[in-house]
């Protein structure tokens, strides 16, 4: 980081303006290290440079949060973003999600879940990952096996193809369920 930073401050002065894309990089830098701090700061900058956000710059934020379990902050960000009129793909979704199930917030994840349902977008945001992470959040939460079950066959009703993931998750249901001869059926599936 004390690379790129010095590398940053030399285009500056260079005269050089540096650009979203610039400035998701060096914030990439800095979410691998988990720096918010950093991260806010470099985000304050961007602005102050008249590079907005965009959808890559927040994902990138959202991970972080989720990575720390900080559900209400990633809610607040996800806002944040759909004021600034960014329009969410299926990562920042994902991310979203994620961050309710890593923090334990189950009714979160629903509430994600339902928002993607309700939204004009829908056919492009449920995509497989979203349908993996619902599935994450109720094998943890340990979830009847039927309920696991249901929401497996409303995959093809909303016309996502299941992968391997999505198998696993269902036989981790069917084993904490006791039901070894059903998690052996969907292997075979699989």
């Amino acid at each position: 980081m004390d690379g790129v930073n010095e590398w940053f401050k030399r285009m500056v002065v260079d005269g050089i303006q540096p650009d979203t894309a610039i400035f998701n990089t060096i914030l990439k830098g800095f979410s691998q290290r988990g720096d918010i701090a950093n991260m806010d700061n470099l985000i304050d900058q961007m602005r102050d440079a008249g590079c907005a956000p965009d959808i890559r710059t927040y994902t990138t934020v959202l991970k972080v949060l989720a990575r720390r379990r900080d559900a209400l902050a990633s809610e607040a960000l996800f806002k944040r973003m759909i004021r600034e009129g960014i329009t969410p793909d299926r990562f920042a979704v994902t991310t979203l999600m994620n961050a309710h199930v890593e923090a334990g917030s189950w009714k979160g994840v629903i509430r994600v879940f339902d928002y993607l349902r309700n939204t004009r977008a829908k056919d492009h945001l449920l995509g497989i990952e979203v349908f993996n992470t619902l599935l994450k959040a109720y094998v943890l939460i340990g979830a009847p096996l039927e309920v696991v079950t249901k929401m497996f066959h409303r995959l093809e009703s909303a016309g996502v193809k299941p992968t391997n993931r999505t198998f696993a998750l269902l036989i981790q249901s069917a084993c904490q369920s006791g039901r070894i001869g059903v998690a052996k059926r969907m292997l075979d599936e699989m």
